[in-house]
Parts: C-alpha cells; structure tokens; sequence
C-alpha cells in the first residue's frame, strides 16, 4: 500500500493504475481462495502478482526469475506456500539490506514428488545463526503434515555465503486425481 501511495503523491499515473490493477488482482485471488490445494499455476499466478508490486516498490534492485517445468504446472499445492516463501524473502532479507536483491523459483518434479525451491540472495545472517526456522516455515510443515499425513515430505532451509534456499518436497498430486 505504501508503494501505491508513494505512485500517488509523485504523480505517476501509469505506474499507480497498473499497481492497483495488480493490488486489486491479489486481493481477488486472496479471498476467492479457500480451497485445501490450488494448482501450481494458478499460485504463481498470485505470486506474480506480489512481485510485479515488490518490482515497483524496488525498482531495478529487484530481479526475479521462474522456472517451472510444464508437466507441474497442473499439480496442486498447498495455498500460499509459494508466496509465504517469496514474501519470507523480502521479510528477512531485501528488506533489511540495501544491494541487489535476486530471487529465484524452481518448481519441478523429483521422482514421485513436487520440488518446489525458493532462493534469495542476501541471506540474513541472523537466521544463519538461528535454529529456528519461523512461524512462516513451522506453518507450511504442519499443514503439509496434516495434508500428508502418510506420506513422504520434505522442508529444509540451506544458507551460503550469498544465498538461502528453502526446499520443500511433497507427493506428486494432480488436480484431476483428487477426490471430491
């Protein structure tokens, strides 16, 4: 909203009218989604939408890039796990630190499972040296575990000198599989 605003009191009418178009649209995808999955591309979807609003807020500081293999693009996922991740990006490091911010998403199959990777440059040191891994990532397991109770899965978080990456693995499922 602060970007929204700034776009107002500077006058950039072109800017301001495409940001509440994208506002708008994640605001529509927010509440319309109640579901217990909602496919990879449809979340994207929403996440795209987060980040051409992050794109105005940072500018050229922000790059981004996505990489999904087609024969996922139908699998379903957990709502706004992909997005609890991406905006995990921003909470705990480009907003803390000035530089280039990158981030990075992978999504994949691996064997019999989703592999969904979310990477982002100026790792946050802080978390480095924490066991923890937040309210964000403790969410996402929980609900995978109750989603998956039997089942394979996986969620990890790896840090290097100019990177964190969080992985998380889960069976393979398409929406045309589930059962009503």
């Amino acid at each position: 909203m602060n970007s929204i605003l700034s776009l107002a009191r500077l006058e950039r009418k072109e800017e301001l009218i495409y940001s509440i178009e994208t506002f708008s649209k994640l605001l529509k995808h927010k509440y319309k989604t109640n579901t217990t999955f909602i496919t990879v591309e449809d979340e994207l979807s929403y996440v795209i939408s987060y980040l051409d609003i992050q794109k105005i807020r940072f500018r050229e500081r922000l790059d981004y890039q996505i990489d999904v293999e087609p024969a996922v693009q139908k699998a379903i996922t957990l709502p706004f796990l992909i997005q609890t991740l991406v905006e995990n990006a921003f909470k705990h490091s480009f907003e803390k630190k000035a530089g280039k911010a990158e981030l990075q998403i992978v999504i994949s199959k691996q064997d019999s499972m989703l592999c969904i990777l979310v990477a982002n440059s100026l790792p946050n040191e802080e978390q480095q040296r924490s066991s923890d891994d937040g309210t964000g990532l403790s969410n996402i397991s929980k609900r995978l575990n109750l989603l998956f109770p039997d089942d394979e899965k996986f969620l990890g978080i790896t840090h290097s000198n100019d990177w964190t990456t969080v992985k998380v693995l889960f069976p393979l499922v398409y929406q045309i599989d589930l059962k009503e």
